[in-house]
């Protein structure tokens, strides 16, 4: 069974080493990262492994034996992982980031028109933009999906406060 493992070690590294330590993983489709402090790097790489205590020991050994052969410091080790590789892959296929929507996306999720997102964001219970641009406001996809959960939806136009009825 193949396994993607991760390992960080608390201490700083150059370039340079980095990317030798990335040569010597280099059979294991290894890829390194360094903080941005420079406190600390790691690294992530395939290994072959029956069980996910197997894959973290064999995938221990590498990293030893690729920090000294690229003559990084020592330092601790601050994270160590194992997750089998189709759930890595599929972990990699989800978006990483906040999904976003403007009024045109929430009128599209809503079914509604524009100006009547305009009218529902003055609503107390309607979800408060996250940022308010001067393209206008922006709201997190997840808060207008929960909201849209939870809309009780009236069909026809909304009658006004006032009344509007002629009289006699």
């Amino acid at each position: 069974m193949e396994w993607s493992v991760s390992f960080a070690v608390g201490a700083p590294a150059e370039l340079e080493q980095l990317e030798d330590l990335l040569d010597e993983l280099m059979d294991l489709h290894a890829s390194v990262s360094g903080a941005p402090d420079g406190s600390s790097n790691g690294v992530r790489f395939n290994v072959e492994a029956a069980t996910w205590s197997d894959a973290l020991t064999i995938g221990a050994k590498a990293f030893a034996k690729a920090l000294r052969a690229a003559k990084l410091p020592r330092g601790p080790i601050v994270e160590a992982s194992a997750q089998e590789w189709s759930h890595f892959e599929a972990d990699m296929d989800r978006p990483n980031g906040l999904e976003l929507a403007g009024v045109t996306e929430v009128a599209e999720m809503l079914d509604v028109s524009r100006q009547r997102v305009s009218e529902l964001a003055r609503l107390s219970h309607f979800p408060p933009p996250m940022y308010d641009l001067a393209a206008g406001p922006v709201w997190a996809k997840a808060a207008i999906e929960r909201f849209l959960e939870t809309w009780e939806r009236k069909p026809g136009r909304p009658r006004s406060a006032v009344d509007v009825t002629p009289s006699r």
